[in-house]
């Protein structure tokens, strides 16, 4: 059973502005002085303290912050002093010795805040629960991956009118959590404070959604733009918008195979101008580096956006494969008319040569007639023949042969061109399918 202390009403709060580096060590002797713990002790995290200081000074001087204003800002980040040095003794006196030994020096966990946005209020050992994220009174809570059947484990709790912040520090320490609190809050709008200064009474047996419920009831009602999200080690309260900016998450999504390096950049655009239609986008940055998309945003916004290009590869596959089919088909359209030409082209081909042959032949058997004629002239001339035709008979016969010649001589030279211009036409018709594939 863990029993609440009423924190000290009438603690002093030092509130130090130190403008140089050596006020940092005199504000680091007010604090320790007000640390209840042993003196080796105090010395341990007074070195820390000094450390993490120094160091954050020294990152707000590259940035051009002038010293002075670094130191301010750097003490500032800590909080109230007292305030600090009560957290500090605070996690020194856990009982837990592995929880005393992790959150020995507070510093650490609160400096912390300075790299992520927030610092931590440490507490003791325990196991995990669960948050119904349903209930929404002042702060709406939020379940982060908490374990399982854990939320079923009770704790008994006698607490009559502590702090806020006090209540929700032992809350979480009974259930074996963390409190983290955002810089935003413990440093904006006097948000700390009035967590520090509004008080609440928790008391009987209950669930770590039970005691949040209750506690989320007295949270400030002009501070309800604000999220608590449980996980199974931390209880975190962080504005909305810190929380919506800690759920971004940066993917990056290859291009699809079928797409252009130069359409990449439409490709993106064209993804934001869909998502848009339906998504706030505000939280969202899609950028095209090198050859590929990088996307931070929300998960939700991620699930959407690999939706969306899965049914992109889809369609485009599917109208790609109809492309292909298409293509084959038209190709053995193609082929099937190439084949048909081809063959007729044969055909014609194969009866130019036969005819050509034979009119060859009959030029041939005309010359051999013409021969035949000129020498029975000659030889009439020499020694006529009482029988023979006569001269001029053979005369009117060669004309006649020549005749012949000259039209089958004419007939081969047709067909012969013809024979040639079907045998390039078989040729180009026989590669076609590479004139096809060029188009």
């Amino acid at each position: 059973m863990t029993k609440l202390r009423r924190p000290n009403q009438d603690a002093k709060k030092v509130l130090v502005a130190p403008s140089s580096r050596d006020s940092i060590a005199n504000w680091l002797d007010v604090l320790t002085s007000m640390l209840v713990m042993p003196e080796s002790q105090r010395v341990q995290v007074r070195d820390e303290l000094e450390d993490h200081l120094r160091s954050r000074v020294d990152d707000l001087l590259i940035t051009g912050t002038a010293e002075p204003e670094a130191i301010r800002i750097a003490v500032a980040e800590l909080g109230e002093t007292a305030e600090l040095a009560k957290l500090i003794s605070h996690a020194h006196t856990r009982t837990n010795p592995r929880r005393r030994i992790m959150n020995f020096a507070l510093i650490t966990v609160a400096l912390a805040g300075l790299s992520i946005g927030g610092y931590s209020l440490n507490n003791g050992s325990g196991n995990g629960g669960v948050v119904d994220p349903s209930d929404s009174s002042g702060v709406q809570l939020v379940d982060s991956g908490a374990a399982g059947n854990a939320a079923e484990k009770t704790h008994m709790f006698i607490a009559q009118r502590q702090s806020l912040l006090e209540v929700l520090n032992e809350i979480a320490d009974a259930f074996g959590r963390e409190v983290e609190i955002s810089r935003l809050i413990a440093n904006g709008g006097g948000m700390h404070e009035r967590l520090s200064n509004r008080e609440m009474s928790l008391e009987g047996e209950m669930t770590l959604e039970e005691c949040l419920k209750k506690w989320s009831k007295r949270f400030p009602e002009e501070f309800n733009d604000y999220k608590m999200t449980v996980t199974d080690t931390v209880v975190r309260l962080q504005t909305n918008d810190e929380y919506q900016r800690s759920r971004i998450e940066t993917r990056v999504i290859s291009s699809p195979v079928w797409l252009e390096r130069h359409e990449l950049s439409e490709y993106a655009a064209s993804i934001r101008n869909l998502l848009k239609v339906k998504h706030d986008l505000s939280r969202t940055s899609i950028e095209v580096i090198g050859e590929v998309i990088v996307v931070a945003s929300p998960p939700e916004i991620h699930k959407e956006i690999l939706k969306l290009v899965h049914e992109l590869d889809v369609v485009i596959k599917q109208r790609n494969e109809e492309r292909r089919m298409k293509q084959e088909a038209e190709k053995q359209a193609r082929d099937e008319r190439r084949g048909k030409a081809y063959e007729q082209l044969m055909v014609q081909h194969a009866d130019i040569t036969e005819r050509l042959t034979k009119t060859k032949e009959k030029l041939q058997i005309n010359d051999n007639s013409i021969n035949i004629l000129l020498s029975q002239i000659e030889q009439e001339k020499v020694s006529p023949h009482p029988d023979s035709p006569g001269i001029e008979q053979y005369r009117a016969f060669l004309s006649s042969r020549r005749g012949f010649s000259e039209i089958f001589r004419n007939q081969i030279a047709e067909d012969e061109a013809r024979a040639l211009y079907l045998k390039n036409k078989m040729l180009e018709t026989e590669y076609q399918y590479l004139f096809d594939e060029l188009d």
